[in-house]
């Protein structure tokens, strides 16, 4: 089983508080199936956007310590991205936030209260740039 939207990075946004509590979450998904999780952070302003790098650092010290405690899991790095209009160039600036880094997958976030005009075309533009 995959988990494909998780918030588990340790001290990122509003999932695990701290490694320790990281690695649980982990393990509880392991018991449960979960063999492959996608660590999905939020990306919804500039200021997160500018958080990448730290954020695979993050991401590379969870995949360490898995492997210390003998956790056979396998994690993607990925994000949820909030769409905003220049969210095509903001991907090909930093392929990072695409599910596994390979570019081709992304999660995307649609704002709660209803969808901007630009929807759409930004769908559009994604689904022809691959």
């Amino acid at each position: 089983m995959i988990d494909i939207h998780t918030h588990i990075l340790p001290g990122v946004d509003d999932g695990a508080s701290d490694m320790r509590e990281s690695l649980k979450i982990i393990e509880k998904g392991l018991k449960e199936g979960i063999k492959t999780f996608v660590l999905t952070p939020h990306i919804k302003d500039d200021s997160a956007w500018g958080k990448i790098d730290n954020i695979k650092e993050i991401f590379l010290a969870l995949v360490n310590e898995c492997k210390k405690n003998g956790l056979e899991v396998r994690l993607l790095l990925g994000a949820e991205l909030l769409l905003v209009p220049d969210i095509v160039e903001k991907i090909r600036s930093n392929i990072l936030v695409t599910i596994g880094g390979e570019g081709k997958y992304i999660l995307l976030e649609l704002p709660f209260s209803q969808l901007p005009i630009y929807t759409e075309d930004i769908l559009f533009r994604l689904l022809t740039k691959g």
